[in-house]
């Protein structure tokens, strides 16, 4: 079953890049993108000087890049559509009872435990232009659906992991949710065109497992939630796409 799952991301990823490689009006604009963020778990809580608080957004970092596709739907609107690899997680600082390295005993020791997934994403998103160009400011709304590459964690060595009660690991292979944000496109150019823009990806499935052993520091259901930057480059040319 995962085999063919992920045989049919291959094909949808191969289906895109053909797609996406022709020149007329229509097939749209291909293009690429990269971002950069901060990732959380939605119900995490992170302490900070002893005292615990409650925020959607945590403290670690997350990446997107890949693949764009930019089609002209209306007088000021563009539908994209995006294939990317996306790492998202959750990082957490706590005081562990743990052997530090080169004690024999346990210790109370601040650590900062890392979870990472690696998904596979395909956002659909609509970009609303106030400019019939379809350049500068631009509202921007959409959804998202992700399949789980790889899940991991960081943070202990060795044996002090038998001393962390919680895997963050153990999570569901799928993830969809909403996207809203806004941002600025450059006026059109012959080779290429930016855009920049701020997004906010919310999931909308309770990701953890068994397994994830909900409790401190997990008070509730654990959804991905990311705050982005992105920079895109879409091609340029005399043909659609806000001339």
């Amino acid at each position: 079953m995962r085999t063919r799952v992920r045989s049919n991301f291959l094909f949808i990823i191969v289906c895109l890049f053909f797609l996406l490689s022709g020149g007329s009006r229509l097939f749209g604009k291909l293009g690429f993108q990269a971002s950069l963020g901060l990732v959380g778990n939605d119900g995490v809580d992170h302490p900070s000087q002893g005292i615990g608080f409650k925020t959607n957004i945590g403290k670690g970092f997350g990446c997107q890049f890949g693949l764009v596709y930019c089609r002209d739907i209306g007088a000021h609107q563009i539908l994209r559509v995006d294939a990317l690899y996306a790492l998202k997680g959750d990082a957490t600082t706590l005081k562990l009872w743990i052997v530090p390295t080169g004690k024999i005993n346990q210790e109370p020791t601040m650590c900062s435990i890392r979870a990472q997934y690696h998904y596979f994403e395909i956002p659909l998103l609509l970009e609303n232009y106030f400019s019939h160009r379809k350049q500068g400011f631009h509202l921007l709304v959409g959804l998202y659906a992700a399949y789980l590459l790889k899940a991991s964690m960081s943070g202990l060595e060795g044996d002090n992991w038998k001393y962390f009660l919680y895997d963050y690991s153990a999570v569901k292979r799928y993830d969809f949710g909403w996207i809203i944000g806004f941002g600025t496109k450059a006026k059109n150019s012959r080779r290429w065109r930016e855009n920049f823009q701020v997004k906010v990806e919310r999931g909308m499935v309770d990701i953890a497992l068994k397994d994830f052993k909900r409790g401190y520091p997990h008070y509730g259901s654990t959804k991905n939630l990311t705050l982005m930057l992105t920079l895109s480059f879409t091609k340029g040319g005399s043909e659609g796409m806000g001339t």
